[in-house]
C-alpha cells in the first residue's frame, strides 16, 4: 500500500518490523491500528496521518484483513477497541 504520509509509512514500517509470531496481513492491520493511536494522540485526530490509517483500514482493499484481524482476537474488545471498530464499520458503510 502507498501511503501520502511519509510519517505513517516509516511508523508502520517501524512497528511491522518489531512484531514477530504474526503473518504480514496481521503485522500490517495491527501496525496500521497502532499508528493511528499514536497520531491522534501526538498530532490529534484531524492529522493526516491519523486520518490515513482510518482510510486505509476502511478501504475496500483492507477490509477483509480488518475483519479477519478482529476474528482473530480476543472475543470481548474492551469499550474504546469496540467504539474503534464501530467506528471503522461505520467508515467503510459496512460490518468490520
Amino acid at each position: 500500500m502507498n501511503f501520502v504520509s511519509p510519517e505513517l509509512r516509516q511508523h508502520v514500517e517501524r512497528v511491522c518490523s518489531c512484531q514477530v509470531g504474526m503473518t504480514k496481513e496481521h503485522q500490517f492491520v495491527t501496525a496500521l491500528m497502532d499508528a493511528y493511536g499514536f497520531f491522534r494522540f501526538t498530532r490529534g485526530e484531524a492529522s493526516e496521518p491519523a486520518q490515513e490509517s482510518l482510510r486505509c483500514l476502511a478501504s475496500l482493499e483492507l477490509r477483509p484483513a480488518v475483519r479477519r484481524w478482529y476474528q482473530n482476537g480476543p472475543t470481548e474488545l474492551n469499550p474504546a477497541a469496540a467504539e474503534f471498530r464501530l467506528r471503522l464499520s461505520e467508515i467503510a458503510g459496512e460490518p468490520l
